[in-house]
Order: structure tokens, then C-alpha cells, then sequence
């Protein structure tokens, strides 16, 4: 659980958490021309809401058919989860096709707001369009998102063992004896 992150640091009061930047980015990400928390809102910035943004499947896969997969709901087809914001700078893949390899990449493709796949118009949320933000409220923007919510302690989870003596993070044969477990 991602909760040392500057901006959680500063809403517990350390005013010096995060950089001018970052607060700046902050700015963006909570303003009425962004809409970012038109879908990250509460504590993890995410919803239980499910969206088509039309964004790229994986080039050779098979077309992701999203929630309909597991509902059958033509209403589900190539809609996706509101994805959870800390901590996304060490994701390698991202985008429910995990075709986008930076935060760049994806608020690019949201300030664009053109679709990748063709979907019917009114499966798109209206905050889904073209955004009006300068290339330095997206630069704003992007350093919020990388390094504002980012905790960067999360290695203080990993247990340096567990009850049943198994190995960690892994418990085959190999790594049992190159871990030494």
C-alpha cells in the first residue's frame, strides 16, 4: 500500500513534501480542464467505474473484449477499470492493452483524445476529448503523476520471511538453494 508518496506526505501537513513542480502538477490533475478526478477520485485516485477509451490492444493480440469477458454484456465490451495512480512510474506497461511504456505516452493520448479503436461515439465518457492543457501543464502534470505520487519505499512490505518457511519470492527447487532457503 503505496502511502509515503509526496502528495500523501503533504496532505499530512509536511509542506515541503513535494517539489513547486509537482504541487503545480497537482494543480492540473485537480482542475476542470484536466478531468482527471472526473474518474481518480478517493483515497488510491481510482473508482470501481468501467470506461472504453479506445486505447490500443497489444500489436499481435487478439482483440481484448475488457469486462465483457467476464459479464457477456455487449454494454461491457472494451471497458476497463479505473486504474489506481500511485506508484504507476515503476509500471513497465501500461493502457489495458499495456501498449503505453511511459506516463508521457499516456497522458498524451488523453490530452489528445483521439481514439486508438473504433468505437461508437457514445461509448466514450464526455471527459474523454481533446483536453486544453499547455505543454507545460502536461510537463506539470507528468512530474505529479512520476515522482509526486510515488512512494518510494514499498520494498518495506516485502517479508523477509513467512510462516510456512517457504522461499521468497520464489520457492522451486533452483531458488531454494541459489537463495539459500
Amino acid at each position: 500500500m503505496a502511502n509515503r508518496s509526496p502528495f500523501q506526505r503533504w496532505l499530512k501537513g509536511d509542506k515541503d513534501a513535494m517539489t513547486r513542480v509537482e504541487k503545480k502538477g497537482a494543480l492540473v490533475f485537480f482542475s476542470d480542464e484536466s478531468e482527471c478526478t472526473a474518474c481518480h477520485t478517493g483515497p488510491a485516485l481510482s473508482s470501481m467505474a468501467f470506461y472504453a477509451l479506445g486505447m490500443p490492444d497489444m500489436p499481435g493480440a487478439p482483440p481484448d473484449p475488457g469486462r465483457a469477458g467476464l459479464t457477456g454484456q455487449e454494454v461491457d465490451r472494451f471497458t476497463y477499470k479505473v486504474p489506481q495512480l500511485y506508484n504507476l512510474s515503476d509500471a513497465r506497461f501500461m493502457g489495458h492493452g499495456s501498449t503505453f511504456r511511459t506516463i508521457r505516452e499516456v497522458v498524451d493520448y488523453y490530452v489528445e483524445g483521439v481514439p486508438a479503436v473504433n468505437l461508437p461515439p457514445d461509448r466514450f465518457p464526455d471527459q474523454f476529448r481533446e483536453l486544453p492543457l499547455s505543454d507545460q501543464e502536461v510537463s506539470d502534470l507528468i512530474a505529479f503523476l512520476e515522482t509526486g505520487l510515488r512512494d518510494p519505499d514499498l520494498m518495506r512490505y516485502q517479508p523477509t520471511s513467512v510462516p510456512s518457511g517457504t522461499c521468497i519470492p520464489a520457492n522451486d527447487p533452483l531458488a531454494r538453494q541459489q537463495l539459500g532457503c
